[in-house]
C-alpha cells in the first residue's frame, strides 16, 4: 500500500509483467532402488517489471534448461538425488537513466541499471533426504 493513499490507488506506470514457467521430468526405474530420467524447464517473462519480493526492477527474460536426474533410494528413510543440467539464459537490457518507477512510493526513485545476465552454464546439484522418527 502506498503511504497516505487509500487502499485502491492507480499506479503511475504499469510495473506488472507475466511470468510463465513450465517444467518436466520423468524417471525410469533402473534396478530395485534407483531411477533415472530427463528433466527440463522453460521460463518466460514477457516484459520488464518490478519484483516486489526483492524490491528491484527485473528485465524481460527467457531461461531454458535440459539435463538428467538420478534418484537412489537405499532404504525407506534415505533418498539421494543428483541433477545435471545445461542452462541457457537471455535477459534484455534494463537501462536506467537514474530513475525508475517504484510501486511502493508510487513515484520515480533513484535507481541503477540491472546487469544483463545472458549466456550458458552447467548446473549440478546433489541432495539427500532423511526421514527421522516413526509414523503415527
Amino acid at each position: 500500500m502506498i503511504a497516505g493513499a487509500s487502499a485502491l490507488t492507480q499506479e503511475l506506470a504499469n510495473s506488472n509483467s507475466n511470468v510463465f514457467r513450465v517444467g518436466l521430468q520423468h524417471l525410469y526405474p533402473v534396478g530395485q532402488f534407483a531411477a533415472v530420467g530427463p528433466t527440463g524447464s522453460l521460463l518466460f517473462r514477457d516484459r520488464n517489471g518490478y519484483d516486489s519480493t526483492t524490491l528491484q526492477f527485473v528485465p524481460k527474460k527467457v531461461r531454458g534448461s535440459a539435463g538428467l536426474l538420478v534418484n537412489y533410494v537405499p532404504n525407506d528413510t534415505v533418498t539421494f538425488t543428483a541433477r545435471v543440467e545445461g542452462v541457457w539464459t537471455h535477459e534484455d537490457e534494463n537501462p536506467s537513466d537514474g530513475f525508475k518507477f517504484s510501486v511502493t512510493a508510487n513515484d520515480f526513485v533513484p535507481a541503477f541499471a540491472v546487469p544483463v545476465v545472458s549466456g550458458a552454464a552447467l548446473q549440478a546439484t546433489l541432495g539427500i533426504n532423511v526421514k527421522l522418527g516413526g509414523t503415527k
